[in-house]
């Protein structure tokens, strides 16, 4: 529990860094479309349908259901990796590397939490099938096809989908989010 809440922590450290650095950049907060079909509690009630509002960081009471993919693909994914997803919903944000911008992935709503843990279980399915360690991402390459991973032992991973090469980042989601640098990419 200890461990959940310090990446909580660091990962509110790391959007809140990013949302700050889009005020300075564009002299507001990051926005984001009310859309009915798809509503979330980072938007206020205040944002009409079809409309655009700031978003912010909300803690996420709702339960973990990362037991049903554990038991699903017999296999026990790392606590770091189940609290990243579990901490908050959020809009994905960006962070700079040195191979590129990172697209990282959060929960927008609920419905985008069960539909990240059905991805998952294709994820692993592929992983599987190709004899390749389990692993659970949490963001990818922007313009490109590898993926941001993290693996039993918690370790982070730079991978390709369904090949045997990959990166090894740091030896922990904690000390990789906290080296994190967000980015703003420019307005298109």
């Amino acid at each position: 529990m200890e461990q959940q809440n310090s990446l909580a922590n660091t990962l509110q450290e790391l959007i809140e860094g990013y949302r700050q650095c889009y005020f300075h950049a564009r002299d507001q907060w990051p926005l984001a479309e009310q859309e009915a079909d798809w509503p979330s509690p980072c938007l206020s009630e205040d944002v009409a349908q079809g409309e655009s509002g700031p978003w912010q960081l909300v803690r996420r009471q709702a339960s973990d259901r990362f037991a049903h993919v554990e038991e699903a693909m017999s296999i026990d994914l790392h606590e770091s990796a189940k609290a990243y997803w579990n901490s908050y919903y959020s809009a994905n944000i960006t962070i700079d590397s040195e191979f590129g911008i990172i697209e990282l992935l959060q929960p927008w709503n609920e419905e985008d939490y069960l539909r990240f843990q059905q991805n998952l279980v294709g994820h692993l399915l592929t992983q599987k099938r190709f004899k390749l360690p389990p692993t659970v991402f949490i963001g990818v390459v922007y313009d490109g096809e590898q993926v941001i991973g993290v693996d039993q032992q918690g370790c982070v991973w730079l991978e390709t989908p369904a090949r045997k090469k990959r990166q090894p980042l740091a030896d922990s989601l904690e000390l990789w989010l906290q080296h994190a640098e967000p980015v703003i990419l420019p307005e298109s």
